[in-house]
């Protein structure tokens, strides 16, 4: 019996505009860090605001670094200037596990410095306090949380080169790009698209392009960057401010949308 062998030849353009092309499976410098604890704001639910929960972040032994640390230090000194201008009279909202911070550790750092007011999950209509935002250091004081990622891989482009979905970033320069291991998965707002700042080795560098499911990219031409180094986001008010201006986004929802993805670490400084 005869056949008939047909051969279909598939080409495949690539535009010379994307920023970047590789998997993220294997671009991790380090190991995982060590169980942490997650929140009841993420996917992993318990009853009442006091209580965290212990997870592992990721059975891949070479993820890439995906973590937020919450400084007592930090917010201690954010107590101490509340309780300066508020007296007694200052409550502590500890709904919706304190937006992400930790209920029960932001209550027992706000009872050690004398607060006696809470509000919990049971006064759901009760508006959040005007001193929330700056109990965290999301628009005064000192910033609370700070989120780590890590730079994965660096590029080269040239002018005309676009970034990321939609090409919503061109170059005009000769630009040395960085790509961070944190994108919308992790609740990173896509807002911050071409506009929110990442600080790395002390040095803000913009957010370039459309922020993705699992990464961004940013411009590091005016910085000195290495494969592994930290990206930082929201170490400070002005980074904090270029991811908080658009119009209607509340600070308080920063840490609050951070997913189960991302390990917590409470520390004393």
């Amino acid at each position: 019996r005869s056949s008939t062998q047909l051969t279909v030849v598939i080409r495949a353009e690539r535009r010379p505009t994307c920023a970047f092309d590789f998997n993220l499976a294997n671009f991790s410098s380090v190991h995982t860090t060590p169980r942490k604890f997650a929140t009841p704001c993420s996917r992993l639910l318990s009853n009442g605001t006091t209580s965290q929960i212990a997870f592992a972040l990721s059975t891949v032994g070479n993820s890439p670094r995906r973590r937020v640390v919450f400084s007592a230090d930090a917010l201690r000194s954010n107590l101490h200037e509340l309780i300066g201008a508020e007296g007694s009279k200052l409550v502590v909202d500890l709904r919706c596990d304190a937006y992400g911070f930790g209920a029960s550790w932001v209550r027992e750092q706000s009872e050690n410095a004398g607060v006696s007011h809470f509000l919990i999950d049971d006064n759901t209509l009760s508006p959040p306090p005007p001193t929330t935002a700056a109990l965290f250091g999301l628009t005064s004081g000192s910033p609370v949380a700070v989120v780590h990622g890590e730079v994965v891989a660096l590029k080269h482009i040239v002018p005309g080169d676009a970034v990321s979905y939609g090409y919503t970033w061109t170059a005009t320069r000769d630009t040395r790009l960085a790509l961070v291991a944190l994108g919308f998965a992790d609740g990173v707002p896509r807002s911050g698209s071409n506009s929110g700042r990442v600080r790395i080795n002390d040095v803000s560098v913009p957010v370039v392009g459309r922020i993705a499911m699992d990464q961004l990219v940013v411009d590091v031409t005016d910085a000195h960057v290495d494969i592994g180094d930290d990206a930082l986001l929201w170490s400070n008010r002005d980074d904090i401010n270029s991811w908080t201006n658009a119009d209607g986004f509340d600070p308080l929802s920063l840490i609050a949308r951070l997913t189960w993805r991302v390990e917590r670490e409470w520390v004393a400084v």
